[in-house]
């Protein structure tokens, strides 16, 4: 009789162990939560496959209020296989999943940009790349990812060192003028440009108005004295009439915070023989550097969201509508 129970056993037993080995070979072997019995408590173990699965949380601080943001998330791995969507973290610590694979290397992208966002979330944060890892853990946890506001820019203009609320400049022919200064500044508690790129702000020039120096042939170049180098005018801008089509970095190597402003000149040099007019404007655009979609879904950097398959569109802050005119006489 016992030898018969002992065969019963072992039979079971055998069988349980085939089945874990078949279970385990088809990629549906299931772990539930299991009381440890030691300090750690119980640890939890979730989701299915081959091997553990890990639930993953999030939540993002404003860097100056202190507070929990409400922003998007989405999980990377480090070769840009996405593995968490677009989920709102509603100012709270958010479970972006229960199912990701238990040893990761990867990124969270955080942030919240009107423009780039599938759904705006409200108060725009540029979007933070945020590198995260784990090894055999059935739970991590990413508290408080720091996350800034993105500004406004507000402008003061200068002639010959005197600030002006309507900036007017004299150019006369064949004149080139160096004494036009412009400042930007950002606001409290928020940032211009994206904190975690290098030289995020660049500045174009557009033209308009009307009679002599209102067209682009009337000018041989204005641009931001002492620049940080040039970049092609975004895909977004492009319908202004930007000044030789380019646009300058502004030689500030991080982005503007909390008040923080940049004084810098600028060149204005009118063709050969024009003498602009009172009816010419020149409009300073500020643009900001930060992360975008690209047209295969992938992050990436640029001071615009360029696209051959839909429209080119802003990014950051909002570049149109924000500009500074510049007067001519």
């Amino acid at each position: 009789m016992r030898t018969s129970s002992a065969i019963k056993l072992l039979s079971i037993a055998v069988f349980a162990l085939v089945g874990l080995v078949v279970a385990k070979e088809f990629g549906i072997l299931k772990f539930q939560a299991m009381d440890t019995g030691g300090e750690g408590g119980t640890t939890i173990v979730t989701g299915g496959g081959l091997g553990y699965a890990t639930t993953v949380k999030a939540s993002a601080l404003d860097k100056y209020t202190g507070s929990l943001a409400v922003v998007n998330m989405e999980l990377w791995s480090s070769d840009n296989k996405q593995y968490v969507a677009e989920t709102l973290s509603n100012a709270e610590l958010t479970t972006l999943t229960t199912d990701a694979p238990n040893t990761f290397s990867g990124y969270l992208m955080v942030g919240n940009d009107n423009f780039e966002s599938a759904t705006d979330r409200g108060t725009d944060y540029y979007y933070t790349k945020y590198p995260v890892s784990w090894k055999n853990q059935g739970t991590v946890v990413f508290d408080r990812i720091p996350v800034c506001k993105e500004s406004t820019v507000t402008w003061t203009g200068y002639d010959d060192g005197v600030a002006e609320t309507t900036l007017n400049v004299s150019v006369g022919t064949d004149q080139t003028i160096t004494s036009t200064e412009l400042k930007i500044a950002a606001g409290g508690d928020s940032c211009l440009g994206n904190p975690q790129l290098e030289y995020p702000l660049a500045v174009c020039f557009n033209v308009s108005g009307t009679g002599a120096g209102s067209k682009l042939s009337d000018w041989d170049e204005v641009k931001v004295a002492n620049s940080a180098g040039t970049i092609d005018a975004p895909g977004f801008i492009e319908g202004k009439s930007i000044i030789g089509g380019k646009c300058y970095v502004l030689p500030v190597p991080k982005a503007l915070e909390d008040y923080a402003s940049f004084r810098f000149g600028i060149v204005l040099d009118p063709a050969t023989g024009v003498d602009p007019g009172t009816g010419a404007v020149i409009y300073a655009h500020l643009l900001d550097k930060t992360y975008y979609k690209n047209d295969d879904g992938l992050w990436v950097v640029g001071f615009g969201d360029e696209s051959n398959v839909g429209s080119d569109s802003d990014i950051g802050i909002q570049t149109l509508g924000n500009e500074k005119a510049i007067y001519l006489s």
